[in-house]
Order: C-alpha cells, then structure tokens, then sequence
C-alpha cells in the first residue's frame, strides 16, 4: 500500500524492445479494459475504471530501446492510500506486455533472437 498525494507506484523493466512494442501496449492496455487517453512518441497513458477503492487510476507506460517504466498513479489528488491498487496495475501491465511479447515470438526462437532479428537491442 502506497502513500501520498496522490498515491502512486513506478516499476522500471529493462529489456530490448521489439519495434511493435506500441501496438503490444496499445493490446495490453485493451485487454485490461483500461482507455488510452494520451500517445506521444515515447510515452502511452491509459486510465482505469472505477474500483471500490479507487477513483480510478491513470497508467502511463515511458519507453525506450532499452525497456520502459510503468507508474500508476490515483485519479483523485486528494487519495492518499491507494490499498495495493496502483502497485497491481503496474504489475498486470508487465505481466500482459511480457504475454503479449512471448506470444509475437515463433516457436523456438529465444526472445533475445527474436528481439536481434526484428530490430530491437
């Protein structure tokens, strides 16, 4: 459970990205039912729905060639205590993008050579 105003949680993944890794975090951000609300060149920002502890959440995803960081961060300036919401966003988003990732990869290929082989580090 996270504290301040308003609450918030950030995980940083350092890993080669592969060059679809917007439209992964655009399928991502779907399957979880959240909304994309802004899209720039190196940064996606979706918000949540309405939860019994929560206003709501925005979920913004930073990334680069060398991995992303996600932070969940409370709607409402004013909540304080988050309850576990926001560190469970961050950890779903990264546990559907790596879904998403291995799913794009063919049988038997490594992600590492699947990642030199499409463009990512």
């Amino acid at each position: 459970m996270s504290f301040g105003f308003p609450a918030y949680h950030t995980e940083h993944v350092s890993r080669a990205l592969p060059p679809s890794f917007r439209n992964l975090l655009d399928k991502s951000f779907r399957k979880l039912g959240w909304l994309v609300q802004d899209e720039t060149d190196d940064n996606m920002t979706a918000s949540t729905g309405y939860s019994p502890s929560s206003w709501g959440e925005h979920v913004s995803v930073r990334f680069d060639s060398l991995g992303y960081t996600v932070t969940s961060r409370c709607i409402l300036v004013t909540q304080c205590f988050d309850w576990g919401r926001n560190r469970w966003n961050v950890r779903r988003l990264i546990q559907e993008i790596n879904e998403h990732i291995q799913i794009a990869l063919p049988p038997g290929l490594s992600t590492q050579a699947w990642l030199s082989r499409n463009g990512g580090a």
